[in-house]
């Protein structure tokens, strides 16, 4: 083998190992190279992988770190890695690059399941963005640093005879510390026009307000308390919860407790799955739905499994006037394969938090003779309510839930619950 042949070798490896999924047979040695990459901290889904190796492959492999686009992708990547917000946080500064209008993004947030939008954004406005920016370029360091130390320690461990393969890897390390030390003001020159972008999109809300825009004051009137209208008569199920942490409220019963809940810590074992079963990623290929990896919503399960339901299996859903079968006309994403006997059951074994859901009303789908509908099944992960003058509550769960992708089974009539503590 020549020298030149051997040298290219290397630089196949190497690459393949930071292609991570786009290399469809990696060797032993890349699959622990790929499995040490995506061991970094801010790194746990194969996807967040692939996408940073698409960003560092364009900085530096094709040294295109003059070309302002460029970070920008890297940026909306870094963005992505936020824990529990990323998908969601990465959408809405997506979409006020391109300039949407208030509408669209709440449209957005509110098909994300995000509660009070206008108040979220404006949370952003008063300091979050700035702060998620910086942590975007401390992100950023400490992904380039990564890269930097394992292809340091690659070309130390080759022969000294593969003189031009040393002399490329020292070129490449040295683009990357370029890159490294332009992080600050690049990431800081994106983050301060989101912030621009972000005020005039606010001042846009408050405009069209006033005009009496229909659809931007509808969807202004839904962060209000009522945020909604009644379906039906004068009866609202949407209630304000006034107890507990602002961002996280519930309401006390005459128990002392929020309805549905226990006292004191959850177990581990009720807690969620913290990372998809890499056996399971490609599930979405299958026809299952793709935004419980995208959305991170696996981590609403204490186990998952891909179930194709079949013909005639009837699954339920429990919503209220918030929820998007009745303000949007379409169907949501968490199912049940039976209806719970009251909402106290509802809250506690699925786990809704007051705030998320007030019932009211349910759903029902049956699957179509002659097909079959595929969906995410498992154990329901419970949920903690933020501790607040060291009150500690949390949701058990335990019950088995389904994930069905939003919007994909029509437009649903809303039959009534009726269920005997449906207004607690």
């Amino acid at each position: 083998m020549t020298e030149a042949v051997e040298e290219q070798s290397i630089f196949e490896w190497i690459w393949g190992v930071v292609e991570g999924d786009f290399n469809e047979n990696p060797t032993v040695g890349q699959i622990i190279a790929n499995t040490l990459l995506t061991s970094i901290p801010l790194v746990d889904q194969a996807g967040d992988a692939r996408d940073l190796a698409a960003n560092i492959k364009a900085l530096a492999w094709d040294k295109r770190y003059n070309e302002y686009m460029v970070w920008l992708a890297f940026f909306f990547t870094l963005i992505g890695l936020v824990p529990s917000l990323g998908s969601l946080l990465k959408g809405v500064l997506k979409l006020l690059w391109k300039g949407a209008k208030m509408d669209e993004v709440l449209r957005y947030m509110n098909a994300m399941g995000k509660g009070n939008a206008v108040k979220w954004l404006k949370e952003l406005q008063a300091g979050k963005l700035k702060q998620y920016g910086k942590d975007a370029a401390t992100n950023a360091k400490q992904v380039i640093d990564v890269c930097v130390d394992m292809l340091s320690k690659i070309k130390d461990s080759c022969p000294m005879w593969l003189t031009e393969f040393h002399q490329n890897f020292a070129d490449l390390i040295k683009t990357l510390k370029i890159i490294r030390s332009q992080v600050d003001e690049m990431l800081g020159k994106i983050t301060a026009e989101l912030e621009q972008k972000l005020d005039d999109l606010l001042k846009q809300n408050v405009d069209n307000t006033a005009q009496g825009s229909s659809k931007s004051t509808l969807m202004v009137k839904q962060e209000a308390d009522p945020s909604v209208k009644p379906r039906e008569g004068s009866h609202l199920y949407k209630k304000q919860h006034k107890d507990g942490y602002e961002k996280d409220p519930y309401t006390l019963q005459p128990d002392g407790k929020p309805l549905g809940a226990k006292v004191g810590k959850m177990p581990s074992e009720a807690y969620g799955i913290d990372k998809m079963p890499k056996e399971l990623l490609n599930k979405a290929d299958e026809g299952y739905p793709s935004s419980l990896v995208a959305r991170k919503e696996f981590r609403n399960f204490s186990d998952i499994k891909p179930v194709e339901l079949p013909e005639g299996t009837k699954i339920y859903r429990v919503v209220d006037e918030g929820s998007a079968e009745i303000s949007q006309g379409k169907s949501g994403t968490y199912w049940a394969y039976s209806l719970p006997e009251s909402k106290s059951q509802w809250r506690s074994q699925y786990a809704v938090k007051d705030s998320w859901n007030d019932n009211g009303y349910y759903v029902e789908y049956e699957v179509p003779k002659g097909q079959t509908l595929k969906v995410w099944e498992g154990k329901t992960a419970g949920q903690e309510y933020r501790s607040v003058d060291n009150s500690e509550f949390y949701l058990e769960g335990g019950n088995t839930q389904l994930y069905v992708e939003f919007g994909t089974l029509g437009k649903l009539e809303p039959k009534l619950t009726n269920w005997s503590d449906v207004s607690q």
